[in-house]
């Protein structure tokens, strides 16, 4: 079992980090502007804090824009691990997870998740999040990237 803490407060990972027991971090925007910090800035020093992945999620909803993110947000640090939303026109978040889950045994987060304010700015009434992470392997990942182009693919 690994531990991760999901928040932004750069005490509390400090302190979590300080027992041994912390794996990794994972956050969001969202969490980060309540600090009131620099989300890059904030993000690098959680990575100087801890030797686990930190993964850091794109703010843009469209593929390009998620790209150029993704490419800023790798260059942090060596353990940042990208998350990105799933968007799909014309699918309902909820039913893609229900999707992903019962067909293809795959665990995603929709809706919300943490994120309101970034669905609000852009217009989004909810979203699917898969996170991968460092101990994810190649096959897990094209399991996958394979279901969610079955998914797009359906009528």
């Amino acid at each position: 079992m690994k531990f991760f803490a999901d928040t932004a407060d750069i005490d509390a990972i400090r302190e979590l980090n300080e027992t041994g027991l912390l794996d990794g971090v994972t956050t969001n925007p969202s969490l980060i502007m309540k600090s009131g910090r620099d989300i890059m800035e904030v993000t690098k020093e959680i990575c100087d804090i801890v030797d686990g992945p930190v993964s850091a999620e794109v703010t843009a909803t469209d593929f390009e824009g998620m790209m150029k993110e993704a490419e800023i947000l790798s260059r942090i640090a060596d353990n940042i691990c990208i998350k990105v939303p799933l968007t799909m026109d014309g699918l309902k978040a909820h039913g893609v997870a229900r999707m992903l889950s019962n067909r293809h045994a795959i665990m995603v987060r929709s809706g919300y998740h943490c994120a309101q304010p970034l669905h609000e700015i852009h217009g989004l009434p909810e979203t699917v999040r898969i996170s991968l992470h460092l101990y994810n392997t190649r096959e897990e990942i094209e399991t996958c990237v394979e279901a969610i182009r079955t998914i797009a693919k359906m009528p």
